[in-house]
C-alpha cells in the first residue's frame, strides 16, 4: 500500500509540474496564432483577441479579454497601429509583451498609405502609429 501511496504522489507531481511548463500566449490577431502554434509544445495555449470574423479596425476588448491578457505568459501584437486597441490594456497588465514588427529578421514593408488604409493626413481621431509602414506583416 506504501508504494501505491508514493505511485499515486510522483504522478501527481508530475502532472503539476507539466501544468508549471505549459504557457499560455495570448495574441491580438489569428495570423499572429498562426505564426506561432508551431513554436509551441503541445500543452502551450494561445488565446486569440479577435476574432476570425471581427475587423481590427472597430474592435474593443471585452472583460474576458483583459483576462486572458492578465493571465497570460506572454503577449505578441502586430504593432503599427494595427493592434492598438489592446495596448493600453497590455502595459496596464504588466506581462511580457512582444511586438512583432520589432523583431529582428522581419522586413517592413514602406507604404503610403497608414494602417487605416488611407493617405496620411492629420488627424485628431485617428492613431496614426506606424503610419509609413504596412502592418499585414502576414
Amino acid at each position: 500500500m506504501a508504494l501505491k501511496g508514493v505511485l499515486v504522489l510522483f504522478l501527481f507531481l508530475v502532472m503539476f509540474s507539466l501544468n508549471l511548463l505549459a504557457k499560455t500566449v495570448v495574441v491580438t490577431i489569428p495570423p499572429l496564432a498562426s505564426a506561432i502554434k508551431p513554436l509551441l509544445s503541445e500543452d502551450d495555449k494561445v488565446v486569440v483577441l479577435l476574432g476570425k470574423n471581427q475587423s481590427a479596425h472597430n474592435f474593443s476588448l471585452k472583460p474576458s479579454h483583459l483576462f486572458s491578457i492578465a493571465k497570460a505568459d506572454l503577449v505578441i501584437s502586430v504593432g503599427l497601429g494595427l493592434d492598438s486597441w489592446a495596448t493600453k490594456a497590455i502595459k496596464r497588465s504588466g506581462v511580457s509583451h512582444v511586438e512583432f514588427s520589432e523583431l529582428d529578421g522581419v522586413y517592413l514593408l514602406e507604404t503610403k498609405q497608414n494602417a487605416h488604409g488611407h493617405e496620411h493626413h492629420d488627424h485628431d481621431n485617428h492613431d496614426h502609429q506606424g503610419a509609413n509602414y504596412d502592418p499585414h506583416l502576414w
